[in-house]
């Protein structure tokens, strides 16, 4: 059985899988998460839990991705 994610569980879980390609290893440490991701390019904005994700528009898949690509070619 798949377990239920908070929302910014699951918020992190999907930044985690479009930056390194693989599911968080994390699930419950939302602060050591984000520290991780943001150290790996993923950006202030983009790891702010949208207060009704219902209502942000989702950001297109990869982009955390590219922006990591883009600091490492720096």
């Amino acid at each position: 059985m798949k377990p239920q994610l908070s929302p910014d569980d699951a918020h992190l879980n999907r930044l985690w899988r479009e930056t390194f390609g693989q599911p968080m290893p994390l699930i419950g440490a939302p602060d050591i998460a984000r520290r991780i991701l943001r150290q790996n390019g993923v950006s202030a904005r983009d790891l702010a839990q949208p207060l009704d994700a219902s209502a942000a528009p989702s950001p297109a898949p990869g982009d955390a991705r590219s922006a990591s690509r883009q600091k490492s070619q720096a």
